[in-house]
């Protein structure tokens, strides 16, 4: 560990229980991982986290509508209960 004075921990986005804790937050790459039906909860725990005015840095990954749906034709066709857009 590079700085191991520095506190860590490692913790689902989905049960983060911080409470005014973070001047700023940043999810980079994460919200890929999580099924769209806790997005509200994630952003939620993130707000929560974040003091009074805090900032989030959040990205997302947009990609082709072509891609979109040669990925869910391709799912559909193996059997699985995809919804599209997910």
């Amino acid at each position: 560990m590079k700085h191991p004075e520095v506190p860590t921990e490692r913790v689902g986005l989905q049960e983060i229980t911080y409470v005014s804790e973070f001047s700023a937050a940043t999810c980079v790459d994460a919200m890929e991982n999580v099924c769209p039906e806790d997005w509200p909860l994630v952003l939620g725990n993130l707000a929560s986290a974040l003091k009074k005015d805090g900032h989030l840095y959040l990205t997302v990954e947009v990609i082709a509508e072509d891609e979109l749906e040669e990925a869910y034709r391709k799912a559909r066709e193996m059997g699985l209960p995809v919804v599209f857009g997910e």
